[in-house]
């Protein structure tokens, strides 16, 4: 190879270079921008909150493989039925991805204020939450965090 040709293989090799650098950047300014409060985790997470659960004194136990279908797995699923929830989300992780509602969806039971799995409160009954023994009344929208221990109890 000539010099001449070396040169003008340089030159392609910098402005193509160049042109990927300009690109990358312009793509980087353009993301959407996600306000930090509505985000769990910049690079993904792999949580295990400890959920129980008694309704009018009776132990709910949360099956295994709630959200696991074959080769597909809900990002909130479980694998045993300990009442271990799995919350596992690549990337970005948005708050509202972290949530109890996702796992009661997934699950298909109720979760409110007023109902907990298949019951609902009446008369002087209720549903009580903690997280980590301490009370708390965002049920559903609770984002849940790696290790909770979280109790939800109708009576």
């Amino acid at each position: 190879m000539d010099a001449k040709t070396k040169r003008m293989m340089w030159r392609v090799v910098g402005w193509g270079t160049l042109l990927v650098i300009i690109a990358g950047i312009v793509w980087l300014f353009t993301l959407p921008k996600i306000p930090r409060d509505q985000v769990a985790s910049y690079g993904g997470l792999h949580w295990h909150p400890h959920l129980s659960i008694k309704v009018y004194g009776k132990e709910i136990q949360i099956p295994a493989n709630v959200g696991t279908t074959g080769e597909h797995v809900e990002r909130p699923h479980t694998h045993d039925a300990n009442n271990i929830l799995h919350y596992e989300i690549p990337g970005i992780a948005l708050v509202k991805d972290t949530t109890l509602k996702k796992f009661f969806d997934v699950w298909g039971k109720k979760l409110s204020s007023t109902c907990l799995v298949d019951e609902c409160a009446t008369g002087t009954s209720t549903v009580k939450m903690f997280v980590n023994g301490v009370p708390n009344t965002l049920y559903e929208n609770y984002p849940i965090k790696d290790k909770d221990e979280i109790e939800l109890i109708l009576e």
